[in-house]
């Protein structure tokens, strides 16, 4: 049920545009905070340097690829601040599920991707490690 909102609000989108999904990825990631910005008031900005990433447990069946693409990369990923529980440091552990999208128009030109992340979970960093 959650996978069949996604995919429409997605088409929706993409349709609304002249465009339409012709690529899907659904992936869990867990890895260590490497960069902490703040865009604005409302927005995290990370980058994660991924440990594992993995197809994920719900919608990964749609997904066109397994993930493991991501494993080691260096990967910016984006949360609102009230979805996080509290701010984010620099080797804090997150675990997060991302979605991406491709979408082309009707001519075939590529027309832009949408990401979504979801938060799974965010540790703070072992006080025995510097």
């Amino acid at each position: 049920m959650k996978r069949a909102r996604l995919l429409l609000a997605s088409g929706a989108l993409l349709l609304a545009n002249g465009a339409h999904a012709s690529w899907f990825e659904f992936c869990d990631i867990e890895g260590e905070i490497e960069k902490v910005e703040r865009p604005s008031k409302t927005e995290y900005a990370l980058t994660v340097h991924v440990a594992q990433a993995v197809r994920a447990k719900e919608d990964g069946d749609s997904s066109y690829t397994d993930c493991h693409e991501h494993d080691d990369e260096h990967l910016q990923a984006y949360f609102l601040v009230r979805e996080l529980p509290r701010a984010p440091h620099v080797g804090d552990v997150i675990s997060f599920s991302r979605s991406a999208v491709d979408g082309f128009s009707q001519s075939g030109a590529f027309a832009g991707t949408s990401v979504r992340t979801t938060l799974h979970a965010l540790h703070a960093r072992s006080r025995t490690n510097p």
